[in-house]
């Protein structure tokens, strides 16, 4: 998904409620339990000279290590890795 105009901020609070909304209504499907999960990876710039090309590789890679990191998460590009199993605790306002 491309979000023309918007912060990174706000694209990881829309990826979040997504995550949440998709694992909530994957409970049950046709009667059966599902455990369905989201990851997302998001990149951002506001560099003029920075391509679309770009910005998907660097939201592929975080979305690979939000999977690597155990499903059901949203990672930046760039981000840094947690480490020694130390809590990232990210606000969004």
């Amino acid at each position: 998904m491309v979000l023309l105009g918007s912060s990174i901020e706000a694209a990881y609070a829309r990826a979040k409620r997504i995550r949440i909304s998709f694992a909530e209504s994957c409970r049950f499907v046709t009667g059966r339990r599902v455990e369905a999960t989201v990851c997302c990876g998001l990149a951002a710039s506001s560099a003029a000279e920075e391509t679309l090309g770009a910005l998907l590789a660097a939201s592929d890679t975080a979305l690979y290590r939000a999977k690597a990191e155990g499903r059901n998460r949203v990672r930046r590009a760039g981000e840094p890795k947690p480490e020694g199993g130390a809590s990232t605790v990210i606000r969004v306002a």
